[in-house]
């Protein structure tokens, strides 16, 4: 399971260089992925928001709680999910990619 984020998908001037890593790691993870396929290694990518965490309590910004991003990680694990997505907001920012207008371009 490696730990992307929403914000894979999602240009962010606040947030730059860390949108543009893990766009990157995404990338890695889909590549890897492929890779491994035929080893029977299940490369899963984990895109969520912020978690509520003690890096982010300080934060007055909406998080998730981190028992919600866990039972979301293990049922990814159980269902050989590719990519897990929890919240909301990251759903929307996956299915925003396909739109007409892209959400990468609003």
């Amino acid at each position: 399971m490696n730990i992307l984020s929403s914000v894979s998908w999602e240009p962010s001037l606040s947030l730059a260089s860390y949108a543009t890593t893990k766009a990157a790691a995404w990338s890695y993870t889909n590549s890897i992925r492929q890779l491994l396929a035929h080893s029977g290694v299940n490369v899963q990518g984990l895109h969520v928001g912020f978690i509520d965490t003690d890096l982010t309590r300080s934060l007055d910004i909406p998080k998730l709680p981190a028992q919600t991003v866990a039972e979301n990680v293990f049922d990814g694990l159980e269902r050989n999910a590719f990519e897990v997505l929890v919240g909301e907001t990251t759903v929307a920012l996956k299915n925003g990619l396909t739109a007409d207008i892209p959400s990468y371009i609003k």
